[in-house]
């Protein structure tokens, strides 16, 4: 119980906790900080994305130099990826890849991170940010 100090100052309060802490059942159980991470981000709903953020990390490797030197992934929403391409000649033959990198990345991530790919050209993307 919170005591009340004699030296005038009101009596102290227990500290507020966050929202999320509070709906989290608590146990007498000792677990890995690893494991509470986790638990913690599946309550929260987060594992979709997380597993989206992986796509900028294999990126690269999934999809090979060539392609990585003119097109780099920009977001991820709702498992659509949004990838900048540096021209419309090489937006127009990614299209017909959309469905190959698609399966790649998710085999690569060992779930289903990407349903489908919007190709943007770098340009209209710089030219939208300066508006």
């Amino acid at each position: 119980m919170y005591k009340h100090r004699d030296d005038g100052d009101p009596p102290s309060t227990p500290p507020k906790r966050k929202k999320w802490e509070d709906k989290i059942p608590r146990s007498a159980k000792m677990i890995s900080v690893q494991t509470a991470l986790k638990d913690m981000v599946s309550y929260l709903g987060l594992e979709q994305d997380l597993e989206g953020l992986r796509v900028f990390e294999v990126w690269d490797e999934v999809v090979g130099s060539a392609i990585a030197d003119v097109a780099q992934p920009l977001s991820i929403k709702n498992h659509q990826l949004v990838v900048a391409v540096s021209d419309p000649s090489w937006r127009h033959e990614l299209t017909y890849l959309t469905l190959r990198i698609i399966e790649k990345i998710n085999e690569k991530l060992g779930a289903v991170a990407v349903s489908s790919i919007r190709f943007d050209l770098k340009e209209s993307i710089e030219q939208g940010s300066k508006k």
